[in-house]
């Protein structure tokens, strides 16, 4: 019987075979290259000696270095800390880079031109290279060099003032949506980009900003903003352009209800006993139930506050209305299609034996992601990276001795 990290089916996946050198740190950049080492690829994580990713420090769940942030991002990789502030560090670099098909970083612009690890530098000595650049605000403008995390960008970009209740404070979303979007950006960036050399020869830079990501996360409000001109504030739970779509108060809890056409909400309105508010002039379409939509949410909450969630739940489901209740972490854990769909599974780890991770959300017929290593230890593959790349092992042990490469502690010689 297949597991629930590897169902029966292809053990190859899409990108077998790629190479990637992984300068990226925190979230976006490490998210997308996880993916793409879900798919296949030979991730090769490059990190500071001592401390590594500064994510390793976030807490101390699984010991120290090895933060739970830093396993749920970092799985299929091999790390390797090696200081790039000297000569021999660039070396070991661009030996590295000189079998990658792919290179991310996301340091603010021109750091890793300082390192003469920039794009102009790579691109001419290894043309099929594929340079991903992630940034906060871009690679030119006014705001190039100011610091940029995912709360900053979640603000700057609108939509922590879209977020949250009217008149209320402005609210963070609860994951680091302007991280996470940059990394799915990422992905279908440099997806594209390999495709492309598949046609041209031809490797090339693609560049992602948060502030652009967050910016493309409100494709369906620019339009009627730039038409109407009337201020823009948040909708709380509700949607701001349909009605009903919103979290409603049951008898025991919260729900939520999303009628994205008149079918839906004709059947809403008759399952839950309000047929006469199908003729209200008041609901008869969406642009006048949004515009009263108080009073609806008033009528209709009256009612859902008969029955407790669950109950209103099986009978909207059994007459097909979009709904469900509002889930917590510990809700999914043992979610039917959450487990179905393989994206609650367990990554191995070197302190803490398995971990609970997200899984991969891409799925392919003839293909399949794997978790086949889980986060790695800061330089836990130093010695086997550099032998792959053509370090003896004398060598090595000298780049060690060197303080240029790092080891984990039990591994370094007297």
């Amino acid at each position: 019987m297949a597991s629930n990290n590897h169902p029966a089916g292809p053990s190859r996946g899409v990108v077998d075979g790629i190479r990637i050198v992984d300068f990226s740190q925190f979230a976006a950049g490490p998210w997308c290259t996880s993916f793409l080492g879900d798919l296949g690829a030979d991730v090769v994580k490059i990190e500071r000696p001592g401390r590594g990713d500064p994510s390793r420090a976030f807490d101390a769940m699984f010991g120290p270095g090895n933060s739970s942030y830093f396993a749920g991002m970092n799985r299929n990789k091999r790390s390797i800390a090696l200081d790039l502030s000297s000569a021999e560090g660039k070396a070991v670099a661009r030996r590295l880079l000189s079998t990658a098909d792919i290179v991310i970083e996301n340091f603010r612009p021109g750091v890793m031109d300082k390192l003469g690890l920039g794009y102009e530098a790579l691109h001419g000595e290894f043309p099929r290279l594929i340079y991903c650049a992630i940034t906060a605000y871009g690679e030119s403008g006014p705001y190039v060099q100011k610091p940029g995390m995912d709360g900053v960008l979640q603000a700057m970009g609108g939509v922590m003032g879209h977020t949250g209740e009217p008149g209320g404070t402005p609210t963070r979303v609860g994951v680091p949506l302007a991280d996470f979007t940059a990394a799915f950006l990422s992905l279908s960036a440099i997806s594209l980009a390999l495709y492309d050399r598949e046609r041209t020869g031809k490797g090339q830079k693609v560049s992602v900003a948060l502030l652009d990501g967050q910016l493309a996360l409100f494709a369906n409000h620019m339009p009627g903003f730039a038409v109407t001109g009337k201020p823009d504030k948040p909708a709380g739970t509700a949607h701001p352009q349909i009605e009903p779509s919103r979290v409603y108060r049951t008898q025991n809890g919260h729900m939520v209800v999303t009628c994205f056409t008149e079918e839906f909400w004709q059947r809403f309105a008759r399952v839950i006993e309000l047929p006469e508010l199908i003729d209200d002039e008041r609901f008869k379409d969406n642009t006048v139930r949004v515009k009263n939509r108080t009073v609806l949410t008033e009528l209709v909450e009256m009612r859902l506050m008969k029955r407790p969630t669950p109950e209103w739940i099986e009978i909207l489901e059994r007459n097909d209305v979009p709904c469900t209740q509002v889930n917590m972490l510990r809700d999914l854990y043992n979610n039917p299609q959450v487990l179905q769909n393989r994206m609650i599974v367990d990554a191995p780890h070197p302190t803490a034996g398995t971990v609970k991770v997200v899984g991969n959300p891409l799925k392919f017929s003839n293909a399949e992601a794997r978790i086949r290593r889980g986060a790695p230890e800061l330089g836990g593959d130093s010695v086997e990276i550099l032998k792959a790349c053509g370090y003896s092992a004398e060598e090595a042990q000298q780049l060690i001795a060197n303080g240029v490469v790092a080891v984990p502690a039990r591994e370094a010689k007297p």
